[in-house]
């Protein structure tokens, strides 16, 4: 992978940038995204949440890091990892810093904790945090045990489905 990252790099160093969701502050993307010290240095990242099986993954960079385990299926509840992911994101924004938020393609395991982030944050109902978000990024994605997850969370924060 570093071989094939280097050679993106060489002919296109932003190439696929990860989704911006809140303006200089929170990003939402894949791994490629966050191996890239290019990208991570034009964006001014300093905080990568890595929610993936692959602790390893945007080790080299000197960033503030935080692995949550999860894996890419459909039985996955990854409701447990919201409030961590939640605290990390809140330490790199009062660090007055950037986050990225990833898992290997940047579009279900990575994107449910943005949305649980945007509900939690912005007391945001689900569909409104979903729709920010897939606005911000095409590449949305969720796996329905996933987006369970986001409806649970949704219930917890009081925000009917439809409100």
């Amino acid at each position: 992978m570093a071989l094939a990252q280097a050679q993106r790099e060489a002919c296109d160093p932003l190439g696929n940038p990860p989704s911006e969701i809140v303006a200089g502050f929170l990003f939402l993307g894949d791994c490629d995204n966050a191996c890239s010290t290019t990208q991570l240095r034009h964006f001014g990242i300093i905080g990568l949440l890595n929610v993936t099986i692959n602790e390893g993954l945007g080790d080299k960079f000197g960033v503030s890091r935080c692995f949550l385990r999860a894996h890419d299926a459909e039985d996955q509840n990854i409701a447990d990892l919201f409030t961590p992911a939640c605290s990390f994101i809140d330490g790199i924004k009062a660090q007055g810093g950037r986050v990225l938020v990833h898992c290997m393609a940047g579009r279900s395991r990575s994107a449910s904790l943005v949305i649980a982030y945007m509900m939690r944050t912005f007391k945001l109902p689900l569909h409104e945090a979903y729709l920010h978000v897939k606005q911000a990024s095409f590449l949305l994605g969720l796996q329905m045990a996933m987006c369970n997850s986001s409806v649970s969370q949704n219930k917890h924060l009081g925000h009917g489905l439809s409100s």
